[in-house]
């Protein structure tokens, strides 16, 4: 039982890893909003079919508005994360992600008043210095994508909360993740609409539509599985192992976009691992 439950962080690491692997690849044909709206509208198909294998439709007042909260972090997320991703490496702004986990305990500490012990703040620390690390020998013109991308996060990591909140209290991951993924949606195409009604360059070819779709299912299966995780108890075991996306991406970055690894790169991608992992495990 604990084998079969220690799977679903490391699903949901290989799903979000594929994921944004195939945005970076779709971006150099679709801009950042296309492809938010179809991200985010493809990972509602496998979140609704969770639904009925999570317990079902379950109406209660309180989803509405901490959906609409988490859908808004959610969207803003999206819109941030892939514009800051369309110019920056993969290996670079994978980084950017572990930037939540950072918010969260923020949060707790200010918000919550929850302690918080050494480990934790080392960790906070080792994050910062690693996304630092990442971002110092870029051209001030990428920095700024880096930071647009540590933006997403931010949202990202407050996303989150209300999640989290919901999924506990009807004890279920599947209808606040939906509610939430469908106001994000929502949200993307209410703030891109502008944007669309300008019109694009048609494409010879619709597969960059097909990957982005494709990586959208992903991304939808990644937040099925991490839910679901935080629904069945596991949350800081499955925070650590989602903490390796940015070696992971890393290792994509490398060997498929030929990302240019310096020595100061890898040391902060290192260092901010190590720091994700060690908060996760204090």
């Amino acid at each position: 039982m604990i084998i079969l439950l220690l799977t679903l962080p490391f699903l949901a690491l290989i799903f979000w890893t594929l994921s944004n692997s195939y945005i970076k690849k779709t971006l150099k044909f679709l801009d950042s909003n296309t492809l938010s709206i179809l991200v985010a509208g493809a990972g509602l198909i496998p979140i609704f079919i969770f639904i009925f294998l999570d317990g079902g439709i379950i109406l209660n007042p309180i989803l509405l508005p901490l959906g609409v909260i988490s859908g808004i972090l959610l969207g803003s997320g999206y819109l941030l994360f892939y514009r800051g991703l369309g110019v920056e490496s993969l290996s670079g702004t994978g980084v950017t992600l572990n930037i939540q986990q950072v918010i969260v305990i923020f949060i707790s500490i200010f918000f919550l008043k929850e302690a918080v012990n050494d480990f934790e703040y080392m960790g906070i620390f080792l994050i910062i210095m690693g996304a630092t690390l990442v971002t110092v020998q870029n051209s001030p013109s990428k920095r700024k994508f880096l930071i647009i991308a540590g933006l997403a996060n931010i949202a990202w990591g407050l996303y989150y909360l209300p999640l989290s909140e919901s999924i506990l209290m009807v004890h279920f991951s599947a209808m606040p993740l939906f509610i939430g993924r469908l106001v994000g949606f929502i949200f993307v195409i209410l703030v891109s609409y502008r944007d669309l009604r300008k019109g694009h360059p048609a494409l010879k070819t619709k597969i960059p539509y097909a990957i982005g779709f494709i990586a959208g299912i992903f991304d939808g299966l990644g937040n099925i599985f991490y839910s679901f995780s935080i629904q069945m108890g596991i949350f800081v075991v499955s925070g650590a192992i989602v903490a390796l996306i940015p070696a992971t991406l890393a290792i994509i970055g490398f060997s498929y976009f030929k990302d240019r690894m310096t020595g100061l790169k890898l040391a902060g991608i290192i260092v901010s691992v190590m720091g994700a992992i060690l908060i996760s495990l204090s």
